[in-house]
């Protein structure tokens, strides 16, 4: 691993922390790379947001080993900082990707636009479900690969988890898609900044 692969790995590590970025940026400008650097610190400047550099992102082509700017949008994805924070795909396309969106960018927010929780309306609470092999055609019920890192916040044992709103319920489904997301890249468990709010 070169010493460009270790501080973007490391900004993958901690998607949270600005800390990395900064240090990459002190390390790109001691190599020369001053323009880069001050991209990075810029995008943590009060006026990064409204700026349209805000909508580039960095990143890392294997080829020759360089740093390139890429403008995007897409619906559904976020930039925050320089790098993909959010994304949405289908199921299937988060699954078929997942290797390389996590190698590349610090992702924490992942949607999919085709499952979603199911209500159950004499329970009062909104439950996730993964089998094995669900059938793509039923929208409630998500791949094991998935469903294993789901939050259980009440000991439950089984496939099906319950989650006392939509809102908690959703926010369950994306950290468990940034989980799986991250093991598969083989980057450590994410610390959320606000873990304990989920469980309220």
């Amino acid at each position: 691993m070169t010493d460009l692969q270790a501080f973007l790995r490391h900004i993958r590590e901690y998607p949270f922390d600005a800390t990395p970025r900064l240090i990459f940026a002190d390390w790109l400008e001691e190599q020369g790379d001053l323009s880069t650097a001050n991209f990075i610190r810029g995008l943590h400047s009060p006026v990064a947001e409204e700026s349209e550099s805000s909508q580039l992102i960095l990143y890392h082509t294997t080829q020759d080993s360089s740093l390139r700017f890429q403008k995007i949008s897409r619906p559904g994805w976020e930039i925050e900082n320089g790098f993909v924070q959010a994304v949405s795909f289908t199921c299937y396309d988060f699954l078929f990707n997942v290797r390389d969106l996590f190698n590349s960018q610090p992702i924490t927010v992942v949607k999919l636009i085709d499952k979603k929780p199911l209500e159950q309306e004499r329970q009062f609470f909104w439950s996730l479900s993964f089998l094995r092999f669900p059938s793509p055609m039923h929208d409630s019920y998500l791949p094991a690969d998935i469903g294993r890192f789901l939050p259980r916040l009440n000991g439950e044992t089984g496939n099906t988890i319950g989650y006392a709103s939509l809102e908690i319920a959703e926010e369950a489904l994306s950290r468990a898609c940034v989980a799986h997301g991250r093991n598969i890249a083989g980057l450590p468990p994410l610390v959320w900044p606000d873990f304990e709010e989920i469980r309220n």
